[in-house]
Protein backbone atom coordinates (compact mmCIF):
# COMPACT_ATOMS: atom_id res chain seq x y z
CA UNK A 1 0.00 0.00 0.00
CA UNK A 2 1.27 3.47 -0.92
CA UNK A 3 2.08 5.65 2.12
CA UNK A 4 -0.69 8.08 1.14
CA UNK A 5 -3.30 5.43 0.38
CA UNK A 6 -5.63 5.09 3.35
CA UNK A 7 -6.20 1.66 4.83
CA UNK A 8 -9.69 0.20 4.89
CA UNK A 9 -10.06 1.29 8.52
CA UNK A 10 -8.92 4.84 7.75
CA UNK A 11 -11.34 5.05 4.83
CA UNK A 12 -14.25 3.80 6.96
CA UNK A 13 -13.52 6.40 9.63
CA UNK A 14 -13.12 9.19 7.10
CA UNK A 15 -16.39 8.08 5.46
CA UNK A 16 -18.23 8.11 8.81
CA UNK A 17 -16.90 11.59 9.52
CA UNK A 18 -17.78 12.68 5.98
CA UNK A 19 -21.36 11.43 6.42
CA UNK A 20 -21.72 13.30 9.71
CA UNK A 21 -20.39 16.52 8.21
CA UNK A 22 -22.74 16.23 5.23
CA UNK A 23 -25.68 15.85 7.66
CA UNK A 24 -24.52 19.16 9.13
CA UNK A 25 -24.73 20.75 5.68
CA UNK A 26 -20.99 21.00 5.13
CA UNK A 27 -19.09 20.62 1.87
CA UNK A 28 -16.46 17.89 2.17
CA UNK A 29 -14.29 15.69 0.03
CA UNK A 30 -12.31 12.55 0.81
CA UNK A 31 -8.86 13.10 -0.67
CA UNK A 32 -7.35 9.70 -1.47
CA UNK A 33 -4.16 11.32 -2.77
CA UNK A 34 -3.28 12.59 0.72
CA UNK A 35 -5.35 10.14 2.80
CA UNK A 36 -7.47 12.90 4.34
CA UNK A 37 -10.88 14.48 4.46
CA UNK A 38 -11.10 18.06 3.25
CA UNK A 39 -13.68 20.20 5.06
CA UNK A 40 -14.30 23.44 3.19
CA UNK A 41 -14.43 26.54 5.37
CA UNK A 42 -16.67 29.56 4.96
CA UNK A 43 -13.65 31.50 3.64
CA UNK A 44 -13.11 28.95 0.87
CA UNK A 45 -10.12 27.27 2.48
CA UNK A 46 -9.84 23.61 3.41
CA UNK A 47 -9.32 22.09 6.83
CA UNK A 48 -7.67 18.70 6.35
CA UNK A 49 -8.53 15.86 8.74
CA UNK A 50 -6.39 12.73 8.95
CA UNK A 51 -6.78 9.41 10.79
CA UNK A 52 -3.81 8.46 12.92
CA UNK A 53 -2.89 4.82 13.39
CA UNK A 54 -3.38 5.15 17.15
CA UNK A 55 -7.11 5.96 16.97
CA UNK A 56 -7.31 9.73 16.60
CA UNK A 57 -8.52 12.22 14.04
CA UNK A 58 -5.93 14.96 13.65
CA UNK A 59 -5.96 18.22 11.73
CA UNK A 60 -3.71 21.11 10.76
CA UNK A 61 -1.21 20.33 13.52
CA UNK A 62 -0.18 16.99 15.07
CA UNK A 63 -1.13 18.23 18.56
CA UNK A 64 -4.75 18.76 17.54
CA UNK A 65 -6.34 15.35 17.97
CA UNK A 66 -9.74 13.86 18.76
CA UNK A 67 -10.59 10.21 19.42
CA UNK A 68 -12.26 8.44 16.50
CA UNK A 69 -14.76 6.77 18.84
CA UNK A 70 -17.11 9.78 18.94
CA UNK A 71 -17.60 10.84 15.32
CA UNK A 72 -20.51 13.27 15.94
CA UNK A 73 -18.51 15.20 18.55
CA UNK A 74 -15.47 15.22 16.29
CA UNK A 75 -17.57 16.54 13.41
CA UNK A 76 -18.90 19.37 15.60
CA UNK A 77 -15.36 20.24 16.70
CA UNK A 78 -14.14 20.33 13.10
CA UNK A 79 -17.01 22.58 12.03
CA UNK A 80 -16.25 24.88 14.96
CA UNK A 81 -12.59 24.97 13.93
CA UNK A 82 -13.46 25.54 10.26
CA UNK A 83 -15.79 28.42 11.16
CA UNK A 84 -13.39 30.07 13.62
CA UNK A 85 -12.00 33.44 12.68
CA UNK A 86 -8.50 32.62 11.36
CA UNK A 87 -7.17 35.85 12.89
CA UNK A 88 -8.12 34.57 16.37
CA UNK A 89 -5.47 31.81 16.20
CA UNK A 90 -2.62 34.09 15.09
Amino acid sequence: MDQHEPSGRHLRLLSLLNDELIKMGRHTEIRHDIAALSLHTQEGRSLYVFVDDDGFFSWQHPDRRLRVGDVPSAARAFVEQADADPRASQ
